[in-house]
């Protein structure tokens, strides 16, 4: 059990890298170690098998990892975790374009959190918005996105409001306000570079030259998209 424990932290530590064969080698061995008893450490394996999964697109088996964590943390009470992994079901049911499915997830982890930690629903009004946004619906998206980012700005060390900021800002160029949509790049980009969340900087970028095809700067939007070797932009 103790050689489980220590598997799971050391999937748990791969996941801020995204190395997911080690998160997904390290969560079996630790399933395979732990006390079938030992229900909290069981579901954090289970939740970052999930995340490699999730990560590598396997949407079927992220679903179903996500699932048993669920049925774990409500069998050990644990709430924290059944956030998460909540959370994370709503992320791969949306990118599995099961939007009515992940808009259910999301809205119970905002139900979960109310009393306890609301801070911790910023992933969760933040793909409410992207719902929204997807259904057209810019007033309501909008006003998600602005929770999640008033949330997500009292914890330390997460990229979501740089998320949130830029879906904003995606948000006012389809309600045709480009100026305020630039105002927000700039936001973003002080936001991530200040926090060295410099993976962000290619999604930026994108979003940057759809807003400069907005101002029929074609040719300033052709540099940014070669410059940052974006072949779908």
């Amino acid at each position: 059990d103790l050689m489980g424990q220590i598997a799971s932290m050391r999937a748990m530590l791969a996941v801020p890298r995204n190395q997911t064969d080690i998160m997904i080698a390290e969560s079996q061995r630790a399933l395979d170690y732990l006390y079938p008893d030992n229900l909290h450490i069981r579901m954090s394996a289970t939740w970052t098998l999930g995340y490699a999964h999730q990560v590598q697109g396997d949407r079927a088996a992220a679903i179903k990892a996500y699932t048993d964590a669920i049925t774990m943390s409500e069998a050990s009470h644990n709430i924290m975790n059944s956030i998460a992994a909540h959370t994370c079901l709503g992320q791969v049911l949306e990118s599995d374009n099961k939007l009515h499915q992940a808009k259910q997830m999301y809205q119970h982890v905002i139900e979960l959190v109310a009393e306890i930690a609301p801070s911790y629903a910023c992933e969760a009004y933040l793909g409410l918005a992207r719902l929204y946004y997807q259904w057209n619906d810019l007033d309501i998206a909008e006003q998600h996105v602005q929770e999640s980012i008033k949330l997500a700005q009292q914890m330390e060390n997460i990229d979501t409001p740089a998320v949130g900021w830029m879906l904003l800002s995606r948000i006012k160029l389809a309600q045709g306000d480009i100026p305020s949509a630039l105002n927000i790049l700039e936001t973003v980009d002080e936001f991530i570079h200040r926090n060295n969340f410099l993976h962000h900087i290619p999604e930026l970028a994108g979003l940057r030259s759809i807003i400069l095809l907005h101002q029929d700067d074609i040719t300033a939007s052709a540099q940014l998209i070669a410059e940052h070797d974006l072949p779908i932009a």
